[in-house]
């Protein structure tokens, strides 16, 4: 079999982890390089943490040369432990021409005292590329804090770039913070901004900074 049927083939990555003990650490660390052309990278990634104080930290990394490339990031998070810290680090580069770069997370945390970090950064140079980014987060513990930052920079023609973000906060003492920055240089762009935020809690602080 030679190289380029090699790169033809699909590529899965499915993890799952489960954790249940105390003072667990589970490090998940991925990075894909794809320089063919019609490759197909799936990463599926699930982990339950039911225990107390334990840190999960899933970070990857994608890069895409090669056309018609489609990459798909798919992560599943419940923790319904108290003290737990999750944080999720993508960095997705796509330098190709028509390629789809598909990013959704859901987060569910119900312990106390939890912080959830989600930082997405998506650079794209090349024409007639779409960007989703979707984001989920309901949190229902006491003093939760919970941190949005999405940087998009997207430099081509006829470039559509979707932000939808949707927070359901009822805890109290809640923080909320939506950072959100787009630098569109190209011709023919639309960027969609969307947000909805819901708290019925006490003693909220809700910032919304474009």
């Amino acid at each position: 079999m030679t190289l380029d049927q090699v790169l033809t083939f699909f590529v899965y990555l499915h993890h799952q982890v489960i954790s249940t003990g105390r003072e667990n650490v589970v490090h998940l660390h991925h990075q894909v390089i794809s320089t063919g052309r019609e490759n197909v990278v799936h990463l599926h990634h699930q982990v339950i943490s039911t225990g107390r104080e334990n840190v999960v930290h899933l970070h990857h990394q994608v890069i895409s040369t090669g056309r018609e490339n489609v990459v798909h990031l798919h992560h599943q998070v419940i923790s319904t432990g108290r003290e737990n810290v999750v944080h999720l680090h993508h960095q997705v580069i796509s330098t190709g021409r028509e390629n789809v770069v598909h990013l959704h997370h859901q987060v569910i945390s119900t312990g106390r005292e939890n912080v959830v970090h989600l930082h997405h950064q998506v650079i794209s140079t090349g024409r007639e590329n779409v960007v989703h980014l979707h984001h989920q987060v309901i949190s229902t513990g006491r003093e939760n804090v919970v941190h949005l930052h999405h940087q998009v920079i997207s430099t081509g023609r006829e470039n559509v770039v979707h932000l939808h973000h949707q927070v359901i906060s009822t805890g109290r003492e809640n923080v909320v913070h939506l950072h959100h920055q787009v630098i569109s240089t190209g011709r023919e762009n639309v960027v969609h901004l969307h947000h909805q935020v819901i708290s019925t809690g006490r003693e909220n602080v809700v910032h919304l900074h474009h």
